[in-house]
């Protein structure tokens, strides 16, 4: 047999919460209750962020990725492939200048795109060096 105290008894026996029967007052449950509602609510909004930070790209990097990719194509004379390599870097470097303006990644922006009115014009030595531009600019703006 479990032993049970009195005042669990009683509780039982008379169908009164046992905090009434230790002398809290009515309220003082709830404020517990509270407390483990918003400590529950605050993980699982952290659980919810968590993995929108911990997959943030970092969009510098993928710009100067690509336009490293642009520039190894262009100078290998594909001026189509640079164009395509030079537009997605410009995607990045566009979302990296809405993350955080920066002069360096404005005219690596300037340069992506002189890049590609270059290539679409099949001037693969022209683009490569706007891409090359580019790149230098890109980096000073990752430091």
């Amino acid at each position: 047999m479990i032993p049970i105290r009195q005042p669990q008894l009683l509780a039982y026996l008379t169908g009164t919460p046992l905090s009434i029967e230790r002398g809290m007052a009515k309220g003082e449950g709830v404020k517990m209750d509270r407390r483990i509602f918003a400590l529950a609510l605050g993980l699982a909004l952290a659980a919810f962020l968590a993995p929108r930070f911990a997959m943030a790209e970092d969009h510098l990097a993928e710009a100067i990725g690509h336009t490293k990719q642009a520039i190894s194509v262009g100078e290998a004379g594909d001026a189509d492939g640079l164009v395509v390599h030079a537009e997605a870097a410009l995607t990045h470097a566009d979302a990296a200048l809405k993350e955080k303006a920066n002069p360096h990644t404005a005219q690596g922006i300037t340069h992506l795109n002189a890049a590609i009115a270059e290539g679409k014009k099949k001037d693969a030595k022209a683009a490569t060096g706007h891409a090359e531009e580019a790149l230098t600019h890109l980096q000073a703006a990752a430091k």
